[in-house]
């Protein structure tokens, strides 16, 4: 047996730790594993346009014997062992020019899911759902049971599209649900209410900020010369900067990067009624 020095290569973390002969393929199945669902839905081309080297902390490909990151890592795995849910290896990788042999591991969750870094890398599938463009609904709907939805934005990078609802049919006053959707995956939802006046009637949407601060603002319906439904909240979007983001809640495995401020947008097509 040998003992293997701490070392640090291109995002692999390597402690110190007593190897013994294993096998010399991990126990995952091969495929793409990410920390956010919507990297799935990248080509190799956009994943590293839209995130670079930053995908070292993001991304792991098996295939074989063999580990990548989509971006500079290449390893060629040579012996690996499987103890008490923690997957320990010996493999040769390159980068940047580089060559190095190292010794790591990750933390056995299943055969389709590990963690590393406090993260847990989840194994792409066939089943993802893909963003298409928002749709205008032109038939009838209830007021309280349209879904809305806003223009899509982002790509090559996760497409994202903002979801607005009412969760009850109540007319005048009632709870609200605003989501974030990455590539048709539900990233993030935030819960809030409307109410609305009587006589000449003035509708307002009353979320909360990261802090737990209210935030209030008007909005109104209109309707394009085509016949499209929209509905718009002016400033939302600033105003929710203004204060940090919203409150949310975070969802499918998605978690904030360093200081994201979650943001609704401010105009919402109807697409679609429950």
């Amino acid at each position: 047996m040998k003992t293997v020095r701490g070392s640090i290569f291109l995002g692999m973390v390597f402690v110190m730790f007593t190897s013994s002969a294993g096998a010399d393929v991990f126990p995952f199945k091969d495929g793409r594993y990410v920390t956010d669902p919507s990297l799935c839905l990248l080509s190799e081309e956009q994943a590293v346009s839209a995130y670079g080297d930053l995908l070292g902390a993001k991304v792991r490909v098996f295939k074989g014997n063999t580990i990548s990151d989509l971006y500079e890592l290449d390893c060629s795995v040579s012996r690996v062992s499987h103890k008490n849910k923690e997957i320990r290896f010996k493999a040769r990788c390159e980068a940047e020019g580089e060559t190095e042999v190292i010794e790591g591991r990750y933390g056995y969750i299943s055969s389709t899911a590990f963690s590393f870094r406090g993260k847990v890398f989840n194994k792409c599938t066939s089943e993802t759902p893909r963003a298409e463009p928002s749709q205008a609904y032109n038939g009838q709907c209830q007021w309280t049971k349209g879904i809305w939805e806003s223009k899509p934005w982002g790509d090559p990078s996760p497409i994202v599209v903002h979801r607005f609802e009412f969760t009850e049919r109540s007319v005048t006053s009632g709870p609200i649900k605003i989501s974030e959707l990455r590539n048709g995956i539900v990233a993030w939802t935030s819960e809030g209410e409307f109410a609305c006046s009587n006589g000449a009637s003035i509708c307002y949407l009353l979320v909360r900020d990261k802090a737990g601060g209210l935030i209030k603002t008007a909005f109104e319906d209109v309707e394009s010369s085509n016949s499209e439904h929209y509905r718009v909240f002016p400033a939302l979007r600033q105003i929710s900067y203004n204060h940090g983001g919203l409150l949310v809640k975070w969802r499918n495995n998605f978690s904030p990067e360093n200081d994201e401020r979650p943001l609704p947008s401010n105009v919402y097509l109807l697409t679609g009624c429950k």
